[in-house]
């Protein structure tokens, strides 16, 4: 799996290929996940209580890919086997475009070539996808195992959108855990502070 960026969900029809506003590629995320992971995660910490801060930081993809598939050893075939799912996926749709009497010719062929041209495109968003969700489930498990109460961040729509997708994850299957999400002003800065009923 190769991470990269590659931009916002294509809109694809037997007229042509637009982008959707506001659905933004994954990749974007994946920064900040790692960030609040590595901050959760040190083999040295008893605290319950983090705070990622607002640095810059910039991770190789690389090393992202194989920092996470080190926490579970199915990880890697389990990712694997959701991409290409996905890819099956793909082609069905432009095998259903093929066979579908709601097209005239033309009209059927320009939505299967729109289709095929946007393959790659899609096959890369929907990576970066699996791989920010799969951070995610990693990053859920982390908070689980160490007991974690709150993490704390700055306030902006990265570090918020993360922070959302991780309280949604916490709360799925038996193991749920109950959570609040806000944000918190400190001395004129605002904070996006998840805290976590981890008892």
């Amino acid at each position: 799996m190769t991470l990269k960026y590659a931009g916002p969900k294509p809109m694809i029809s037997k007229h042509g290929i637009s982008f959707k506003d506001g659905k933004e590629d994954k990749y974007v995320y994946l920064n900040i996940a790692f960030q609040i992971l590595k901050t959760v995660d040190q083999e040295t910490s008893n605290q319950n209580s983090f705070e990622s801060s607002a640095r810059n930081d910039s991770f190789d993809p690389k090393q992202m890919y194989q920092t996470i598939i080190s926490y579970e050893k199915l990880l890697e075939n389990s990712m694997k086997k959701q991409l290409s799912d996905y890819i099956i996926h793909l082609d069905n749709e432009i095998e259903d475009v093929k066979n579908s009497p709601a097209f005239e010719p033309i009209e059927k062929e320009t939505f299967v070539n729109n289709l095929i041209i946007m393959k790659e495109y899609k096959i890369q968003r929907a990576t970066n996808k699996i791989f920010y969700m799969n951070t995610i489930a990693v990053i859920a498990e982390v908070i689980k195992s160490r007991k974690i109460k709150k993490i704390s961040t700055p306030f902006n729509e990265k570090f918020w959108h993360t922070l959302k997708t991780i309280q949604g994850n916490l709360t799925r299957n038996k193991r749920g855990l109950k959570s609040d999400l806000k944000v918190i002003t400190n001395d004129e800065t605002m904070y996006a502070v998840l805290t976590i009923d981890n008892n």
